[in-house]
């Protein structure tokens, strides 16, 4: 072999490791936005997200706010109302519950209680009139990000 055909071949190996780093590398994201609460900015929020793993539907639910005593007016918690990005509350607490939306065992009913008080809906659950386990309890234990102002 001559040392052309040598370099050829180097190259190509670093082009395809190049290739594998880049497909396989976690996903990021950054999203900034403002909250308002009557004309005053009253919070940034800055959301970053690395998946390592794209099926997954668990995430580590790091409070996404810059709210050092994490406590939320119902105006933050309201816009917060979609199955992309769901926070709730329930007995004073605020949840965000996006990532467990997947998980739930009811399905898409957790849906119901995206951008509001949900205690209601978690005492009396909308298929049986029940109120949720004690597992269920300790589940929301893992997606509480602060309380309610």
């Amino acid at each position: 072999m001559n040392n052309k055909t040598i370099i050829i071949g180097l190259i190509l190996i670093i082009i395809a490791a190049g290739a594998v780093y880049f497909y396989t590398r976690p996903e990021e994201s950054t999203q900034n936005v403002n909250t308002e609460n009557d004309g005053e900015n009253v919070n940034n929020i800055n959301i970053n997200t690395v998946s390592e793993d794209p099926d997954s539907a668990v995430g580590t639910n790091e409070p996404t706010t810059s709210n050092q005593n994490n406590t939320y007016s119902m105006a933050e918690v309201a816009v917060h109302d979609t199955a992309d990005d769901c926070w709730m509350v329930i007995n004073g607490m605020v949840y965000d519950v996006t990532d467990y939306i997947a998980l739930h065992p009811g399905g898409n009913n957790i849906l119901a209680g995206c951008g509001i008080d949900a205690t209601d809906i978690f005492e009396s659950k909308p298929d049986s009139g029940e109120p949720h386990s004690a597992n269920a309890v300790q589940i929301s234990q893992d997606y509480q990000i602060g309380e309610i102002q």
